[in-house]
């Protein structure tokens, strides 16, 4: 509702997911790409701005591979890392000069709530889950105007700063970041510490006015 300023939204729920259908099969990238087109063309839009979150940044990046004339641009929340673009290679090459993974740190709270709304949705599918996982692809060739948000480091809910875990994850969200600008021509890629996954809970206000400053 909070972006209806800029245009008319819709919201769509993939297979497996809240009251969406819960079929066996079809998690793959390009059968879930291919659900939202045809949410596209049945709506009648034309080039949508697109915005998805965490994995549903690999929907984008299949639509902005493969129908890329159906598309208007790209918005990704958290949502740029591996399965959304990769060049095969590249970061097992990178891996090295990274620094060496911690162990996790000792999580005691939500660094987020969901909305009402959300926590009464049915439980996503566990097939489903695993199977969207198992069937991603790797995308490298994005050519339409692009928002990547990063968390760099991550809130994740840790009861104090744990400096080698956030030292390991900046780093490698920061390799992300960087292959990113380097294969989407044009792309605006942010980082913002310290937020959550879910940024576009904890940092609303920002999110909001950078999606109305690219859309614009």
């Amino acid at each position: 509702p909070k972006l209806t300023a800029m245009g008319r939204v819709y919201a769509v729920t993939r297979r497996g997911y809240g009251v969406s259908s819960r079929p066996e099969s079809g998690y793959d990238v390009e059968q879930l790409g291919k659900d939202v087109l045809a949410v596209i063309k049945a709506l009648g839009l034309q080039k949508p701005v697109m915005i998805g979150h965490s994995y549903g940044g690999q929907e984008l990046s299949y639509l902005a591979s493969e129908h890329r004339d159906e598309i208007g641009a790209l918005i990704y929340l958290d949502a740029a890392y591996r399965y959304a673009y990769d060049v095969p290679g590249e970061f097992e090459r990178d891996f090295p000069s990274l620094p060496p993974p911690p162990s996790p740190p000792r999580v005691t709270r939500l660094p987020f709530v969901l909305p009402e709304a959300e926590r009464r949705q049915p439980r996503g599918s566990p097939v489903a889950a695993k199977a969207i996982a198992a069937g991603s692809k790797q995308f490298t060739d994005i050519r339409l105007p692009a928002l990547a948000i990063f968390a760099s480091p991550h809130d994740v809910g840790a009861d104090a700063p744990d400096e080698a875990f956030e030292r390991f994850d900046e780093a490698v969200t920061e390799r992300q970041a960087r292959a990113f600008e380097r294969g989407v021509p044009g792309a605006r890629v942010l980082r913002w510490r310290r937020a959550s996954h879910y940024l576009f809970l904890t940092r609303e206000a920002d999110v909001i006015r950078e999606i109305a400053q690219f859309v614009t």
